[in-house]
């Protein structure tokens, strides 16, 4: 493809991660300025068990569906987007029914003691077409449509947001009203995304059976690496405030706030590496692949090292303005996280290459040896430097995530995942 038009794709990409990192920043800050501190208390605890539902949609469904059909087309693509479609709603079918008796469940045990139930019954509701929703904005990035996706999610975020302002301005906000506001706004875009994607739905699917196992050989290890990536990534904050004190989770977390958009940027581009990457394999093989690889490695690396160049002089005054001297003298906790996502950035590219290869395993290995590695230093260095050794565990943990998959032995792939590559039918010239 033209450089011209890569360039769009990711500006489109970035774009609509920045869109829904804002959105979400929005409903967040208006939800905790809202509602009551147990009430907001309730949307988190409902919103965390929706982000572990999503966790096993995107090992299972949603990023083997980028690797696996990318490189299809035309009905052979379209039979598979359907098989996913029917597994997707049978596997969001069958969470909401799980978070509906669990949520009846703890209101019988509870009564009217708690929210959490009434807020678990919003996800019960909201879940399938949030998932529907997610499910298609895989499928516009597996056929390199991110515009279409960046405009269906502007659709989904202004919808939630308006349901918002008019719960706030008509008194009625509560846990269970801000979650069917984001059900509401995922059913608008899904809805504005069925004519772009009408030949996946109405397409005779292929075996459903076949399909799955498919995807589960590949996405079990994704499933238990999401697990290990909660434990490098958000359990030191956690832990933190449990060695220090709460305060020190929130020093972490603002310090990764002037970090973020570095984050932002390279997750926004993963909608549009992934699937080039699939179709790079599968159309010139896997030294086309390396090289497609080490480019992304050299362009995530370089963005991390020339924004946190243009950054770290101003940290200080930054963070000054920003937290109106709340968080004053922290600028050296920014430059270690500024370290920690120059080392996540280099990884990012071999972590790519082995979910293309279908090397999850290795994957999670990967991941877990970082987790275990990240907590360690952290339970040392936090009670002997204080929120200084507490943030050095993250870059330590990505430090040993990027030796181990750039020099640990590539393991043999399972040829259950990896003998179908080959076959895919390739876009014509």
């Amino acid at each position: 493809m033209p450089a011209r038009p890569g360039v769009r794709a990711g500006a489109f990409a970035i774009a609509d991660q920045v869109l829904l990192s804002l959105a979400n920043l929005a409903a967040g800050l208006a939800l905790a300025r809202e509602l009551t501190p147990a009430a907001f208390g309730a949307y988190v605890v409902a919103f965390a068990v929706l982000l572990i539902g999503s966790s096993v949609q995107v090992a299972l469904v949603t990023d083997p569906l980028v690797i696996f059909g990318s490189p299809r087309t035309g009905a052979s693509q379209a039979r598979y987007f359907a098989a996913l479609l029917r597994i997707q709603i049978i596997l969001a079918s069958s969470l909401a029914v799980t978070l509906g008796l669990t949520a009846f469940g703890l209101q019988v045990a509870w009564g009217q003691t708690s929210e959490i139930p009434i807020a678990l019954f919003g996800v019960a509701i909201v879940v399938i077409p949030l998932q529907v929703q997610w499910f298609l904005r895989s499928v516009f990035f597996a056929r390199l449509r991110p515009a279409t996706v960046f405009w269906n999610d502007l659709l989904g975020a202004i919808l939630r947001l308006a349901l918002l302002a008019a719960l706030i301005l008509s008194d009625r906000l509560s846990a269970f009203t801000a979650l069917l506001a984001s059900g509401l706004g995922g059913l608008a875009a899904t809805a504005a995304a069925l004519p772009a994607c009408r030949d996946l739905v109405i397409a005779g699917a292929e075996s459903m059976k076949a399909v799955w196992a498919q995807h589960w050989q590949y996405g079990r290890w994704l499933l238990a690496t999401s697990g290990a990536y909660w434990c490098s990534g958000q359990a030191p904050a956690l832990l933190a405030s449990i060695v220090l004190s709460p305060v020190a989770a929130a020093v972490i977390k603002a310090c990764q706030l002037i970090v973020a958009p570095l984050n932002v940027a390279l997750t926004g581009l993963d909608g549009v590496v992934a699937p080039r990457a699939s179709r790079t394999c599968a159309a010139e093989g896997e030294e086309a692949l390396r090289r497609f690889c080490r480019r992304f490695a050299m362009l995530a690396a370089g963005g991390a090292i020339l924004y946190g160049a243009l950054m770290l002089p101003f940290t200080s005054s930054l963070m000054e303005f920003i937290y109106e001297g709340r968080y004053s003298g922290y600028a050296s906790i920014v430059a270690v996280l500024m370290l920690d996502a120059l080392l996540a950035a280099a990884a990012r590219a071999p972590v790519l290459r082995m979910k293309v290869l279908g090397e999850t395993r290795r994957i999670f290995a990967a991941y877990a040896w970082s987790a275990a590695a990240g907590l360690a230093c952290l339970a040392l260095l936090a009670p002997l430097y204080g929120i200084l050794g507490a943030a050095i565990a993250a870059p330590v943990a990505s430090g040993v995530l990027l030796l181990l998959v750039f020099f640990a032995p590539r393991q043999v792939s399972e040829p259950s995942v990896e003998a179908p590559i080959p076959a895919i039918v390739l876009p014509e010239a």
